[in-house]
């Protein structure tokens, strides 16, 4: 008898890893858009910027509080909360210049692909990829950016270091360290500490990331540092019940000129 039940209690065993493996791919996961947003920006400059998806899933995908235009019988085409099995679709709402949060089961958001895109002027110029976030990014660990030209440049730049917490969570802070390029590890020539807001939610899902931006040139005196370019790490830090929020972070140097950017995401 003793053999038949160790039989079954194995066979139980295996049963309730499934269905904790089917629980975990069930809950799916997540994809940060960093902004959608179109408008006035800084020296007369004006801004679009666009994402369009791909679904080559077999299902449709929708996100909670998210719509899309689709194709359908008239050419401006129609609006929806899901992008059909298959079809492309461009997300229209919310415009969310703080960055917009993607969620789906795995399987479905694994078979989106992405065109991602912003610039200054008309939408018809080619601009600057846009990066798209999947799950996979999200650290709890520092994310570092080597050698960040910021000033000494043909014309000036305007920097921007922007970091999320896909997650959501109040009192998400980071550190920021400032180090020479030589110093991958020596005592930072400057820091601050960064707390990032959590805008309101208009579903259960955070639809907003935490967010926070800083402008470089404004925030740290560059040239008193005597460096040409400066390695820069953005630390995130426990919280009060001492756990470590998932972050990721990008930086964009935008000419004050000619208003083309450059982006520098972490590799």
């Amino acid at each position: 008898m003793a053999a038949p039940r160790a039989r079954k209690t194995l066979m139980l065993s295996a049963v309730l890893s499934l269905l904790a493996i089917s629980n975990v791919v069930a809950q799916g996961s997540t994809i940060l858009i960093p902004t959608l947003y179109s408008g006035p920006g800084a020296f007369g400059s004006a801004w679009w910027s666009g994402v369009s998806i791909n679904n080559y899933s077999s299902a449709d995908f929708s996100s909670p509080g998210v719509q899309f235009r689709v194709l359908c019988n008239i050419p401006e085409g129609c609006t929806s909360d899901r992008v059909p099995a298959g079809e492309v679709g461009d997300i229209v709402g919310p415009r969310a210049a703080a960055g917009l949060l993607l969620h789906g089961e795995s399987e479905v958001l694994s078979l989106l692909a992405f065109w991602g895109r912003f610039g200054q002027g008309s939408f018809f110029t080619l601009g600057t990829e846009l990066p798209i976030v999947r799950e996979t990014a999200f650290v709890r660990t520092p994310i570092r950016f080597p050698f960040v030209t910021l000033y000494d440049t043909r014309e000036s730049v305007r920097s921007t270091l922007r970091i999320y917490g896909p997650d959501a969570e109040p009192g998400t802070q980071v550190r920021v360290e400032i180090r020479s390029s030589l110093s991958l590890t020596g005592h930072p020539l400057a820091s601050k500490t960064v707390q990032l807001g959590v805008p309101s939610q208009p579903t259960q899902s955070p639809v907003f990331p935490a967010y926070a931006q800083l402008s470089l040139q404004q925030e740290f005196p560059f040239e008193q540092f005597l460096e040409y370019s400066v390695n820069i790490t953005v630390i995130p830090l426990a919280s009060a019940s001492g756990s470590i929020p998932r972050i990721w972070a990008f930086i964009s140097t935008t000419d004050n000129v000619s208003q083309q950017v450059s982006v520098q995401t972490p590799q």
